[in-house]
C-alpha cells in the first residue's frame, strides 16, 4: 500500500509521457545491445558485414536492422528528453553534473571491481588491473561512449539555453536548421559527417537534438497535435522504417542473399533516423496517458539509466556473451527475436531493482546531501572571489 501511495505521489510530480518514453527507449537500447553482442559479436568487430543465406536468417537480419534503427532512435530520444527539460533553465548544472558523474563512477568502478574479483577467484574473465584503474576515469572510461558527451551537454546546457532565451520562432528555426544541415545526412547529403557529427556519437549532434526538443518546449504546447497529425507522424515513422530496409530487400531480390552493412543507414545522424526520433518524441508527448495506469513506470524512470550502465560495461560483457554464448547459435533460429525480447525484459527488470538498491545505499550514505552542501560551499567561495 505504501509503495502504491509513493508511486501515485511520484506520478503527480513527473511527466508520465516522458517517463514512458524514457523506459521505452532504454528497453530498445538494451535489446539492440543484446543482439549485437550476443549474435554478431565477431562479425561486428571485424568488417561490420553479415550475410544471411537462409530464409529464417534473412528474417532475423531484417529484425536486427529494425533493432539497430530503434537503438539509434532511442539514443536520440534520450537527448531530446534532456533538451525538453533543460531548454528553459539558465542556471548552472554543476550539481546535476556531479550527481551523474558519481552515478556513472559507482557502476564503472563497481562492476569492474566485481568482475576483477570473480576473475581472481575463478580464473574466468579478462578483467585486469589496468581496466580497474581506467574505470575510475568516467570522462575517458572505455566502457561508455555516451557518458562524456552527455556530461558535456549538461555543463553546456545553461549557456545553450541562454543563447536562445530571447529568440523568436523564426530565429530559433534558423539556428536549428543550420545545426541540422551540419549534423545529419540522407544518403550522404548534405553534410552529415563533415562537421564532426561522427555518426551520432558527438557533442555537436547532441546539441542539435537539444535544440530540437527545445523548439517543441518553447513554441508548441502539450497535446498540440490532433489525432490526424499523430496518425500522420506514425505513418511517417513506419514509412521511414520501410525506406531503411529497402536496400536489404533489393539486395535479396537481386542476389538471393542479404548482406547487411552495419550502421550504413541506421546511425543516429542519418536524416531518416533523426526524423523518426522526432516523430516518436512528438507522438509520445501528445498521447494522453492515464497516470494511474503507468504509475509503476513513474517510479522506475529515475532508474532506467542504470540499465545502460550495467549492460554496456565492457567487463560484464565477457560473462554475458563469451561465457554464456548468449544467442551465438541462434542466427538461423525462429526463436531469436522472441528470445531477445524475453531476455531483455528479464535483464531490464533486474537492472531496475539493482539500481533501486543503489538508490537506497546513496540515501543511507547521504550522498546527495553531501553534494548539495559541497556545491553550496563552492558557490559561496566563488561569490567571495568574484565579489
Amino acid at each position: 500500500m505504501d509503495r502504491q501511495v509513493t508511486a501515485l505521489k511520484v506520478t503527480s510530480q513527473r511527466n508520465i509521457n516522458i517517463d514512458l518514453l524514457r523506459a521505452l527507449v532504454m528497453f530498445f537500447i538494451l535489446a539492440e545491445h543484446l543482439i549485437v553482442n550476443g549474435l554478431f559479436n565477431h562479425d561486428y568487430a571485424t568488417n561490420h558485414v553479415v550475410k544471411a543465406m537462409s530464409l529464417i536468417s534473412i528474417v532475423n537480419n531484417v529484425g536486427f536492422e529494425v533493432f539497430e534503427t530503434l537503438c539509434s532512435i532511442s539514443v536520440n530520444c534520450f537527448i531530446l528528453i534532456t533538451g525538453y527539460f533543460l531548454i528553459e533553465s539558465e542556471k548552472p548544472k554543476f550539481l546535476k553534473f556531479e550527481q551523474t558523474w558519481l552515478y556513472v563512477f559507482f557502476y564503472s568502478v563497481g562492476i569492474c571491481a566485481l568482475c576483477y574479483m570473480i576473475n581472481l577467484l575463478t580464473g574466468c574473465g579478462d578483467t585486469t588491473v589496468k581496466w580497474l584503474v581506467s574505470s575510475c576515469f568516467v570522462i575517458k572510461t572505455p566502457y561508455f561512449w555516451f557518458v562524456p558527451f552527455y556530461l558535456g551537454l549538461i555543463l553546456l546546457s545553461p549557456y545553450l539555453s541562454k543563447t536562445v532565451a530571447d529568440f523568436n520562432k523564426q530565429q530559433y528555426l534558423t539556428l536549428l536548421s543550420i545545426l541540422i544541415v551540419m549534423s545529419i545526412n540522407i544518403y550522404k547529403f548534405p553534410f552529415g559527417e563533415d562537421f564532426g557529427a561522427n555518426k551520432g556519437c558527438s557533442l555537436l549532434f547532441f546539441i542539435t537534438l537539444y535544440y530540437t526538443a527545445g523548439y517543441f518546449k518553447k513554441f508548441t504546447s502539450p497535446f498540440c497535435c490532433n489525432k490526424l497529425n499523430i496518425s500522420i507522424l506514425v505513418f511517417w515513422g513506419l514509412l521511414q522504417l520501410v525506406i531503411l530496409m529497402t536496400p536489404s530487400i533489393i539486395g535479396y531480390i537481386k542476389n538471393g542473399t542479404l548482406t547487411y552493412t552495419f550502421y550504413h543507414l541506421t546511425i543516429g545522424t542519418n536524416g531518416i533516423a533523426y526524423f523518426m526520433s522526432v516523430a516518436l518524441f512528438v507522438v509520445i508527448l501528445n498521447i494522453k496517458i492515464q497516470s494511474k495506469s503507468f504509475s509503476k513506470i513513474a517510479t522506475w524512470a529515475p532508474n532506467v539509466f542504470a540499465v545502460y550502465l550495467i549492460t554496456s560495461h565492457r567487463a560484464l560483457k565477457y560473462y554475458l556473451y563469451d561465457e554464456l554464448g548468449l544467442f551465438s547459435s541462434m542466427r538461423d533460429s525462429i526463436y531469436l527475436i522472441p528470445s531477445v525480447l524475453l531476455v531483455s525484459i528479464v535483464i531490464f527488470v533486474m537492472c531496475i531493482y539493482i539500481d533501486m538498491i543503489r538508490e537506497k545505499l546513496f540515501k543511507i550514505l547521504k550522498v546527495n546531501d553531501f553534494l548539495v552542501t559541497y556545491n553550496n560551499k563552492v558557490n559561496q567561495l566563488i561569490m567571495r572571489v568574484i565579489g
